[in-house]
Formats: structure tokens, sequence, C-alpha cells
């Protein structure tokens, strides 16, 4: 792995390790803190994608796979379903880190 990939990986852990905490938490009576705090996990995976899919808008490529990610976030977000942020997100960096991992070790 190079130090890209490892550097996503530890992302991959340290929001999958927040949002399992976040979960077990009880703040359903503290909606505002509870929002703020599944933002931390969120924003350490999705910050990339985001940025991506807003340079995909700016260069007209709108229906990208960081664009449709971006919305099925922000619509978990809206619906304040913040658990689905862990499929989404976190599902989504393991899969591009997995992707990095299987061509790595390809033969040429």
């Amino acid at each position: 792995m190079n130090k890209k990939q490892k550097k996503v990986l530890t992302r991959i852990i340290i929001a999958s390790v927040l949002m399992i905490i976040l979960v077990l938490l009880p703040l359903e009576d503290y909606p505002l803190v509870r929002f703020i705090l599944f933002m931390v996990p969120y924003f350490t995976v999705g910050y990339d994608i985001l940025l991506k899919a807003f340079k995909g808008i700016k260069n007209k490529q709108v229906f990208d796979e960081n664009f449709l990610m971006a919305i099925a976030t922000v619509g978990a977000i809206a619906l304040g379903e913040y658990t689905e942020l862990r499929p989404g997100a976190i599902g989504y960096g393991i899969q591009l880190h997995i992707l990095f991992l299987t061509f790595h070790f390809l033969p040429p």
C-alpha cells in the first residue's frame, strides 16, 4: 500500500469506529448534538467525495458516482437518518480502497 491508500484506510477505520460509538450513544433527545456528532465521521470520510462532486458540477459532468453519493448522503441528512451515512460514505470509501488494492496486486 502506498501512502495515499494508508491515509484513506486510516480515515475509513476512524470513521467506522466513531459511527459505531455514536450509534451506541443515547442521543435521540439531543437532535442538534446528534447531528453535529454524526457529521464528524461523515466529513472524515466523505469530504473528498463532496469536493469531487462540486468539481464535477463545475466542469459540467454532473452525473458521476461522486455526485450521486453526495446526493444520497445529503438526502439521508435531510431526512435525519444519520445512520444511513455509514453505508453511504464509509461503504463507498471501502469500495474505493478495495479497488486500489485489487489493481495494485494484479499482474501487469
